[in-house]
């Protein structure tokens, strides 16, 4: 992949107060995901003249990475294009460098398609300095669609400064699981604006109209201001969330930042000094370690001495949050896993020299391809009953499993095998062995004496819980 750029915490920027949006980078993701990267991160190495009152399409001519073809820096270098079998959840976010000048209002708008408005940032640049926007949202694309970043300012001259490859950037990052497995989150957004009254405390925005939902994070009616964690579904989480305020000029500020459980902030406030000139938009972002039960909102504030509607009138998508997991499942996707399985009965055999050694790959959140190997040893004993293996990694759904495989008696007899996971267990509670007189459930002498050598190997897919 050839990723060069530093590895920094989120944070905001000194001058403006704006989250580095850039600084979700594709390390931070790759070590979320732990599985192949799928994204890529493309830069202007000369500045773009953007004509005033223009809304110009931003291109990119220089690649730090692309693993499948999302951009070409000649063809339409303005667009990520999803690739063929690649549709799912993805991270789109930019850079957009403003260097020190009169631009007046200027914006970046993140568009799907050419025409659809997904999200932007503005801010009033009326004094000459320096300053940058870094719009960002995750959105469910489709294989074909592509994004783009689209700039405009009110006058001044270029953006992008040409020093480095971060002066002017689009990236776009899969967020569910790479070539496999399936994004796990919500994305909702306030189809009307929502009044926010003045003062010093926070107010929870609302979210009326869900844009994906994978599993009941979100209700639109029920305490629609909050995305609360499923059952099962603990772990790492990346939150964004903006919105537009109107255009006013009253007071000092307008702040986001995101709670957890009702009360505790979390991540860093972003604010912003409103203008008469533009409608204000702010943004943020914040990773999290939530549990099954948290729930997390997006509170805002203002104090202009009377009412702001917060959602504007720039789309009906303003205003919206997003959550999406980054662990996938609390574990590795599609890389080889050791577990240890145990042998069991009512009175315990001993493995002693013998082996027993289980592997697993996790499909995807619900989906566990599972093995197992045990071979007897010279020292081992056999206790009495039936046989079990417990230690499976994950909780199974709740229905009978079956596993398949195969028994070797020293080399000089062979059976047919099943193995029973019991509904919402860890276990393989039966092993049935197929010969001759039929199925039989396998013990210290079914269905032979179990001595040094002999094998059973067990295999399958299972669903999770």
């Amino acid at each position: 992949m050839g990723i060069t750029h530093a590895t920094t915490a989120v944070g905001t920027d000194a001058g403006t107060g704006e989250i580095h949006k850039a600084e979700w980078n594709a390390e931070h993701l790759i070590t979320g995901l732990g599985v192949a990267f799928i994204g890529a991160r493309a830069y202007r190495t000369t500045s773009q003249t953007v004509t005033a009152g223009v809304e110009t399409a931003m291109t990119f001519d220089a690649e730090e990475f692309d693993t499948d073809t999302f951009h070409d820096n000649s063809t339409n270098p303005s667009r990520m294009t999803i690739p063929a079998g690649l549709g799912g959840k993805y991270l789109v976010q930019s850079h957009l460098g403003f260097p020190g000048a009169s631009h007046g209002v200027i914006f970046g708008r993140i568009k799907k398609n050419g025409t659809t408005f997904i999200t932007g940032s503005e801010d009033d640049l009326s004094t000459g300095s320096d300053s940058s926007l870094h719009p960002g949202v995750v959105i469910d694309l489709a294989a074909g669609d592509y994004v783009e970043i689209f700039a405009s300012r009110a006058s001044g001259t270029a953006i992008g400064a040409t020093t480095n490859s971060f002066s002017n950037t689009f990236e776009i990052v899969k967020l569910d699981s790479g070539k496999i497995g399936q994004g796990i989150g919500a994305r909702a957004y306030k189809a009307a604006v929502q009044a926010i009254a003045t003062g010093d405390a926070y107010v929870e925005a609302t979210f009326d109209t869900e844009e994906f939902d994978t599993d009941g994070f979100h209700d639109n009616s029920t305490n629609p201001s909050r995305f609360t964690i499923p059952a099962g579904l603990g772990g790492k989480y990346l939150l964004t969330a903006g919105g537009a305020w109107d255009t006013n000029s009253s007071g000092t500020q307008r702040v986001d930042v995101f709670q957890k459980n009702g009360s505790t902030v979390v991540g860093t406030e972003i604010g912003k000094v409103p203008s008469a000139a533009t409608q204000l938009g702010t943004e943020n972002a914040v990773m999290l370690d939530l549990a099954a039960g948290d729930y997390v909102e997006h509170a805002v504030y203002q104090d202009s001495g009377g009412n702001r509607n917060y959602g504007g009138t720039t789309g009906s998508k303003s205003a919206w949050m997003s959550i999406m997991r980054l662990d996938s499942g609390s574990a590795t996707l599609g890389l080889w896993q050791d577990w240890t399985p145990t042998w069991t009965s009512s009175t315990p055999p001993s493995l002693g020299n013998g082996t027993l050694v289980g592997r697993y790959k996790l499909l995807d959140a619900k989906t566990l391809l599972v093995r197992l190997n045990f071979v007897r040893g010279s020292t081992s004993t056999n206790g009495s009953g039936t046989y079990s293996f417990t230690g499976l990694p994950f909780t199974l759904a709740a229905r009978d499993q079956w596993l398949t495989g195969g028994m070797v008696d020293a080399g000089s007899a062979y059976f047919v095998i099943s193995g029973r996971c019991g509904s919402s267990g860890t276990a393989i509670s039966d092993v049935v062995i197929a010969d001759g007189t039929g199925s039989r459930v396998w013990t210290g002498t079914m269905p032979v004496t179990l001595a040094t050598n002999d094998e059973i190997v067990l295999s399958g897919i299972l669903e999770l819980a």
